[in-house]
């Protein structure tokens, strides 16, 4: 699988309508370790659109502990604030180390990408990464 690079990524605290709310800082792109609250987002401008992508999430075990699916909303659109909802098959969930990983693949991104999360506990993300096959 090739990496998806994104341009830039950035965090809504609280996103109270996920369709249409902007992020107001991007981030050069390098995702740091970040906690998501309930209703928080974060928002990624993929550098190229393939047919079908892999999501891969990496969370720290505690934060992830009990969860079988990271509770992330997908929303894609062509700008940042006019996007729509997308529902992906299923997550794998796996253990990597101190980490949990959820692995989900879905069609019909576009070049704007919003995860939102709607968990009752915070969840950390170490590591957020989009793959598309060779």
């Amino acid at each position: 699988m090739r990496t998806i690079a994104y341009k830039n990524w950035g965090l809504i605290p609280y996103d109270s309508d996920p369709t249409t709310e902007e992020v107001q800082v991007l981030n050069p792109p390098m995702i740091t370790m970040v906690a998501l609250d309930k209703e928080a987002s974060l928002v990624f401008q993929l550098a190229k659109v393939p047919t079908k992508i892999l999501i891969k999430i990496e969370a720290t075990m505690l934060s992830a502990e009990g969860m079988d699916s990271p509770f992330l909303s997908i929303f894609t659109g062509s700008s940042s604030n006019q996007l729509h909802g997308l529902q992906p098959d299923s997550w794998e969930k796996s253990l990597e180390g101190l980490y949990t990983q959820f692995t989900t693949e879905i069609r019909g991104l576009e070049l704007f990408v919003k995860l939102r999360f709607t968990g009752k506990t915070a969840l950390v993300v170490n590591q957020i990464a989009f793959f598309e096959e060779e």
